[in-house]
């Protein structure tokens, strides 16, 4: 089963799967200073993927770090 996590700001910050009652960390979620969702940091990940998009809002493409 899946599981969210969300902050007092109700922002998304963590996605994680639940087994025989223990949850493992799959995503962590950032967020920018006005609560724009840029990128998530898989649990074995060392780097962040950043999400684009386009002029609407839409995500468009989730790009690894260089």
């Amino acid at each position: 089963m899946t599981r969210y996590y969300y902050d007092d700001r109700g922002l998304l910050v963590a996605e994680g799967t639940v087994n025989s009652g223990t949850v493992g960390i799959t995503y962590g979620y950032v967020f920018d200073a006005t609560g724009k969702l840029v990128g998530r940091q898989g649990a074995n990940e060392s780097g962040l993927q950043y999400y684009v998009t386009n002029g609407h809002g839409d995500v468009t493409e989730l790009q690894a770090t260089c």
